[in-house]
């Protein structure tokens, strides 16, 4: 994103974050999609997550939507931001989640700020940019009220920050939109997809405004390898949910409502 874009969203998020969600929606169908999935399976009357909150994007959408929001942010700098923007209308952590505590390396790429990780497996680890030590904690430790809804971008580190919401994931059973992508950690979109599934999770991608089963994926094809100056491919999923099966008659309902089938059959794949 250039610095001219970049400084425009933070200023739409800053003037009107319900605005700059919107907007978000209207410039982008996948965005659409998936702020509208998180906006109809977030309970009301549970917590609702946003780990890897960035600039505020779900924050904004989810505010309204949830019993109360919590946002988890390690970035210093997006962490002033996300205060300024929301006050004390939202609980702000400024920390990254991992399967342990103490203070870990947030390596920020000059390409992108969205690329920032701790996970010591994602190759951006090695691309230009600053390191700034951030506090980590397990989830499991911040002893919170039942979560409904959870909503992670970690850029690969998602199996260690799951590991330390485990207690969590099995005494509330919250709706999980998580982002993986292979180039983060290859091979670990399986990994964490048999993770959760083990727990009770059924999965399913989010492609172009479908879901599909997630067992149909396909590194090579759903999430094809592209150089670091090149454009995302057409075809690139890297957003998945999961909905906990002892609520899956719920969460199926408010998906129908939607107009949304996730059984989408793999006859019916594209090539």
């Amino acid at each position: 994103m250039s610095s001219l874009s970049l400084l425009a969203k933070r200023a739409v998020f800053r003037l009107s974050p319900e605005l700059a969600w919107r907007l978000a929606a209207w410039w982008s169908s996948d965005a659409a999609f998936e702020l509208r999935l998180a906006r109809a399976l977030a309970d009301p009357n549970r917590i609702g997550i946003d780990i890897g909150g960035s600039w505020g994007l779900f924050a904004a959408a989810l505010g309204r939507r949830v019993g109360q929001l919590h946002i988890v942010e390690p970035n210093p700098e997006k962490v002033e931001f996300l205060r300024a923007t929301f006050g004390t209308r939202h609980v702000i952590h400024a920390m990254a989640l991992s399967d342990m505590a103490g203070e870990v390396a947030l390596h920020i790429p000059d390409a992108s700020s969205a690329l920032a990780t701790i996970e010591a497996r994602n190759p951006a680890n090695t691309a230009r940019g600053r390191n700034v030590m951030v506090r980590r904690d397990r989830l499991d430790a911040l002893n919170l009220a039942p979560v409904g809804f959870i909503k992670m971008d970690v850029e690969g580190h998602e199996a260690a920050a799951l590991a330390g919401a485990e207690e969590l994931l099995r005494r509330d059973h919250p709706t999980l939109l998580v982002e993986m992508e292979e180039r983060h950690r290859p091979g670990g979109v399986r990994v964490t997809i048999g993770w959760l599934e083990e727990r009770g999770y059924r999965a399913f991608m989010l492609d172009a405004g479908q879901l599909r089963d997630a067992a149909e994926f396909e590194p090579e094809f759903d999430q094809p390898a592209f150089g670091p100056k090149d454009p995302r491919p057409t075809h690139y999923i890297n957003d998945f949910l999961f909905i906990p099966r002892v609520d899956e008659g719920a969460q199926m309902a408010r998906l129908a409502a939607l107009g949304i089938s996730p059984l989408v059959a793999a006859s019916s794949r594209l090539r």
